[in-house]
């Protein structure tokens, strides 16, 4: 991918001003809106752009995947820790497929 700073700029959803300082290194800190706007210009991942990891591996996330992906690189390692947490048990009080739910006919038979 052959793109100017002014084109990478205008996909992404910013100034080529900030993407210079980004390109150059002059700032580091990132909003979530520029990296997931810089990761969807470029096809890859935050996680690439912070860290160069996933190149062979790249997958093209949700943007709300990407978003949270971004937010949780900014926790510090507690609450990174507790936001797994509250995922993992958002994720058990969703609707089960109707064949693995336990109801209380099923909790009493043994199959």
């Amino acid at each position: 991918m052959h793109l100017t700073q002014a084109e990478l700029a205008r996909r992404a959803g910013i100034k080529q001003p900030t993407l210079s300082l980004i390109e150059t290194g002059t700032t580091r800190a990132l909003s979530g809106q520029t990296m997931v706007g810089l990761a969807k210009a470029l096809n890859t991942t935050p996680d690439w752009i912070m860290h160069g990891r996933g190149i062979d591996d790249i997958k093209r996330y949700s943007e709300e995947a990407v978003a949270v992906m971004v937010l949780f690189e900014q926790l510090n390692e507690a609450n990174k820790a507790a936001a797994i947490a509250t995922i993992e048990a958002l994720s058990r009080t969703q609707a089960q497929p109707e064949d693995r739910r336990i109801t209380p006919d099923r909790r009493n038979n043994k199959h």
